[in-house]
């Protein structure tokens, strides 16, 4: 009805003017809409990138002796973390060595190493989602996460049963493998049996694989919104 009034009065109706007529009530509105555009597109922006993830309702858990995952992605990969929900059965701590390697079973030697780190974990008869890898950048290809331990530790992997699993960027779960010999020096080198189907069984080791986001892209962001609000300060 306004826009109506205005218009057949000869009025302008610019930007300019709203704000002249409807004071800075308007202005504020505008200001905190601003603001929660923003909030929400950094809270997006920080968010890690998923590229694969297994998890579900517990359903118990093995020990990580004998015990691998796989996945492959295919495309590069910056600074990617991996975790795993890992148990404890008996008095902490829970110790072990995990490894990621690009392939698994009889042939594979440390050529095929991509890290290894100790994993510990610290509480009594519980879940703990242990971080076993940050900062990895990972060319497009195969990777599996397989697991030691000492004689006397309990540390265990989590299973879920029905297992969820997510994946994106073109990556694929290749289900988790288990030991089918004696043991190798090397545990990536076990002589592991893969199931040919990741479907064949509805139960899954609790892990994930994510990519941080680079904090250049919330700072150029968050720099040029701020640059658009002093502008329209300063013409307003």
């Amino acid at each position: 009805m306004v826009v109506c009034i205005c218009s057949h009065c000869g009025v302008d109706w610019n930007g300019k003017y709203i704000m002249r007529i409807a004071g800075p009530f308007l202005f504020y509105c505008a200001k905190l809409l601003c603001y929660g555009v923003l909030l929400a597109t950094t809270a997006q922006l920080a968010r890690p990138n998923v590229i694969v993830t297994v998890d579900g309702s517990f359903n118990g858990s093995t020990g990580v002796a004998g015990i691998a995952a796989g996945w492959s992605t295919p495309v590069p990969l910056q600074d990617v973390r991996i975790t795993a929900l890992l148990t404890n059965g008996l008095a902490p701590p829970a110790s072990g060595t995990a490894f990621l390697t690009t392939s698994i079973g009889p042939g594979t030697t440390l050529a095929q190493l991509v890290a290894q780190t100790a994993v510990t974990v610290s509480c009594s008869v519980c879940l703990q989602e242990v971080t076993l890898f940050t900062g990895l950048n990972l060319p497009a290809g195969t990777y599996w996460i397989s697991f030691t331990k000492p004689s006397d530790s309990f540390l265990s992997w989590a299973l879920s049963n029905p297992a969820v699993i997510s994946t994106s960027a073109g990556a694929q779960y290749f289900g988790f493998a288990y030991l089918n010999g004696g043991y190798d020096p090397f545990p990536a080198g076990n002589s592991f049996l893969i199931p040919p189907d990741p479907d064949i069984w509805t139960l899954g080791y609790d892990f994930s694989v994510t990519t941080v986001p680079e904090p250049a892209s919330l700072y150029l962001f968050i720099a040029g919104f701020a640059a658009i609000l002093a502008k329209r300060r300063r013409s307003s």
